[in-house]
């Protein structure tokens, strides 16, 4: 009875569900916390309930916080003991830390606000891809044009009008950017002749970027997410290790 009194108390500790993973990260950090305190021999629970009261008594509170000093005490404190508890408590605090990055950088990329942003940036750049000397500006746009083979957001015309060149064919002739033709073989921007003679090296294109560009944000985000839910899922390990080591004596637990 006592012991499946405390299931239902551990159960009990465990949130149903996490709107985000965002608050997935918080709990483990919270989990990661209170699992060191369990198992660090060396840090007793009286010390942390003195902090919080502002009590002096056992240890007293450092005035400043010393980031040297707290890593070499712990390293200290893990060292007497088991080095068990101080791989686990690295490897529990870093997987943590990658997963609360992916969780926040997940979180971004799931907002709209992320995806405008993008595209309004990219929007801004086209009086600049004639305009500017930098070639920056270029190089990102032959890049993505010559990656989805688009030209523009929405088509070629989204380029400033100044820019524009005829494309002659055997019955018709229409304008397009320059920056629209590219050499579909290697991928550069501009052959001088492409605007006059079209052929297997060349080719204008005519659709825009828009939609390869969001779908590309997407991709980046599921991939992210997948990420770090594998992060969440190597979180498992170290705590079914952690408790293996506890009942098995490989880390013995001081009680004060």
């Amino acid at each position: 009875m006592a012991r499946s009194h405390h299931k239902d108390e551990a159960e009990a500790m465990v949130p149903e569900s996490f709107d985000t993973p965002l608050s997935m990260s918080l709990f483990l950090w919270i989990l990661v916390f209170a699992t060191y305190l369990l198992t660090d021999p060396a840090i007793e629970k009286q010390h942390i309930i003195g902090i919080i009261n502002n009590d002096t008594i056992p240890y007293p509170p450092e005035p400043e916080f010393d980031i040297q000093e707290y890593v070499s005490k712990i390293v200290a404190y893990h060292r007497p003991f088991s080095r068990a508890a101080a791989i686990i408590s690295f490897s529990v605090c870093f997987t943590t830390l990658l997963s609360t990055i992916g969780a926040a950088v997940s979180h971004g990329y799931s907002s709209a606000t992320v995806s405008d942003y993008i595209v309004k940036m990219l929007e801004n750049t086209f009086d600049q891809y004639r305009s500017t000397a930098d070639k920056e500006i270029h190089y990102l746009w032959d890049t993505i044009m010559g990656m989805f083979h688009c030209c523009g957001l929405n088509n070629g015309h989204d380029f400033p009008e100044g820019i524009l060149i005829a494309h002659y064919s055997p019955n018709f002739c229409f304008y397009l950017a320059d920056a629209c033709c590219l050499r579909t073989t290697t991928g550069e921007k501009f052959d001088p002749n492409c605007n006059i003679y079209p052929g297997p090296l060349n080719s204008f294109f005519y659709i825009g970027c828009r939609k390869d560009v969001q779908k590309t944000i997407e991709d980046v985000r599921v991939q992210i997410t997948i990420a770090m839910a594998l992060l969440l899922l190597l979180q498992l390990w170290p705590f079914l290790l952690m408790t293996f080591l506890l009942q098995s004596g490989g880390i013995v637990v001081r009680h004060s």
